[in-house]
């Protein structure tokens, strides 16, 4: 349990936080623990595929670089191992971001309480995020066809008030699974 005096983590036989030396009334605490996470996860292959726009582009960049190149070789400024170079440098750049992304999702956790929901997230900066489950109206799965063939996808929690966009859970393993425990969670508040 997590000690409201201090917010340091405090097992459940101590009858006073080793921390603060408040006293913790359990009764109250009870309501506090973590009934069921949701880590999200990041398929590294996947993030390597270079988006439908990218892909457009390096064609168009390859076509012209093989029919006009007679043309582009006469400007001083061209060399023919610019090509490779721009595919390098996608490349890398589509690495990077893919390794930035699983590094941050294991820095990511959902925290499904009694009553709220709260996001922790600890990569870079501390950022935890609390949402009680009144104000969530619905829940939904949302799955691209490769997402259903690897049962992974994103949980989608929309709140009552029109004006907010919602709370997405990303790249969810077992997303059917955790869609029923969470929705069951929120019925239960309501």
């Amino acid at each position: 349990m997590v000690c409201k005096h201090c917010n340091e983590h405090v097992s459940e036989q101590f009858e006073y936080c080793p921390y603060c030396g408040n006293f913790l009334d359990k009764s109250t605490y009870l309501e506090d623990e973590v009934i069921y996470k949701v880590y999200p996860t990041c398929n590294v292959w996947v993030e390597l595929i270079p988006d439908f726009k990218t892909i457009l582009i390096l064609v168009l960049l390859t076509f012209i670089h093989f029919y006009f190149q007679d043309f582009l070789l006469l400007n001083e400024y061209y060399r023919t191992s610019y090509i490779w170079l721009i595919y390098i440098v996608v490349f890398l750049w589509y690495d990077f971001k893919a390794i930035m992304k699983k590094l941050r999702f294991q820095k990511i956790e959902y925290c499904f309480y009694k009553d709220h929901m709260e996001y922790h997230e600890q990569f870079g900066r501390k950022i935890i995020h609390s949402v009680r489950y009144q104000t969530i109206s619905d829940v939904a799965i949302h799955q691209s066809w490769f997402d259903s063939l690897c049962h992974c996808g994103t949980l989608a929690l929309y709140t009552s008030n029109r004006e907010d966009y919602g709370i997405y859970i990303h790249d969810v393993k077992n997303v059917e699974e955790v869609y029923t425990q969470v929705k069951k969670l929120i019925d239960l508040s309501n």
